[in-house]
Parts: C-alpha cells; sequence; structure tokens
C-alpha cells in the first residue's frame, strides 16, 4: 500500500513538472522582410506576399484565434496618410458594417503616425482595430492591429511587435556603367 502511495505521488509530482514546463512562454521569433523587421509572437503564423513592384504584404494571425492579427502593407515610396486609411477603412466596408473615431495624431513604436481607431461587423461577428500609417524614409507603412475584443488591442503580444518594429531604407546600390 505504501509502495503504491509512492509511486502514485511520484508519477503526480512527475506529471505536474512536465506540464509546468511545457506551458512556458516560447521565445519571440524576429521577421525580416523587404526592409522591415519586427519580433512577434511564436504562436503567430506569418505570410508575406510582394503585391507588387515596389508594393509588399505582410500577414500575422495568431493559431488559436484568427481573428487576431496583425497587417503590414508598404510601399517603397511615399503615400498619403489619410488616403491610405480610408482606402483600407473602404475596403472593410464592402463586407462590413464599419465604425470608425476620428483621425488621431501619435506613435506606433518610434515612428510619428496617423492613426484610426474602428469597429467592423457583419451578422453577429465583431471585430475591433487600429489601422496606422507613418513614413520610415521612403516608405509608407500601413499597420493593422485587430481582434475580437477591444481591450487586446493593448496585450503584449501587440507591444512587443510594435516596440520592436523598425523599417530601413531600401538597399539601392546603382552601378556607373560607363
Amino acid at each position: 500500500m505504501n509502495k503504491l502511495l509512492n509511486t502514485t505521488l511520484t508519477v503526480t509530482i512527475l506529471l505536474t513538472a512536465l506540464l509546468a514546463s511545457s506551458c512556458k512562454k516560447q521565445p519571440d521569433k524576429e521577421l525580416s522582410y523587404e526592409g522591415v523587421y519586427f519580433t512577434y509572437p511564436s504562436y503567430w503564423d506569418v505570410e508575406t506576399e510582394q503585391l507588387d513592384e515596389d508594393v509588399f504584404y505582410i500577414s500575422c494571425t495568431e493559431k488559436f484565434s484568427k481573428s487576431t492579427i496583425f497587417l503590414v502593407q508598404f510601399a517603397l515610396y511615399e503615400r498619403d496618410g489619410e488616403e491610405l486609411i480610408e482606402s483600407y477603412l473602404e475596403t472593410l466596408e464592402e463586407s462590413f458594417s464599419v465604425e470608425k473615431e476620428p483621425l488621431k495624431y501619435g506613435k506606433f513604436g518610434g515612428y510619428d503616425c496617423l492613426y484610426v481607431k474602428y469597429k467592423m461587423e457583419r451578422f453577429r461577428e465583431k471585430a475591433y482595430g487600429i489601422v496606422y500609417v507613418f513614413s520610415a524614409g521612403e516608405k509608407s507603412i500601413l499597420a493593422v492591429k485587430q481582434s475580437k475584443r477591444d481591450y487586446e488591442l493593448k496585450h503584449e503580444k501587440y507591444n512587443n511587435i510594435e516596440k520592436s518594429f523598425r523599417a530601413s531604407e531600401p538597399d539601392v546600390s546603382e552601378t556607373a556603367t560607363e
């Protein structure tokens, strides 16, 4: 009886230790794509795409909640920030009812930006988001944080992406020919 109790206790302790060690926070991953860099949670899926010669797209989604997303679209030339935000929101309005707050000035990471908070709905689906627009050198960058719950937009996973976000100048090395 004592031997069975000791074995059960030992197995319980080992299982608890194994479970606790598997629940530790996984290290963030780093993305570097066409001069845009940031870290993101290791449990997110990331896709990149070149939309045009000078326009690129990054989509990050949480594996367990496909409505938790971070999007980046950037062009290697300067574009009007207000137009970019309006264009993005108009695209959403094609499929959703969108309520938006007034345009504001603020910060995204270390960049001065324009941003708009919004709520989108369709049937019983709701999502909350913030769309940011800023310039980094010659790049025009549109970044979107979106989730089912508005308070999640302030979550550490988004804060880490925002704090680590940086964009470098395009590597233009022209060779003179005679």
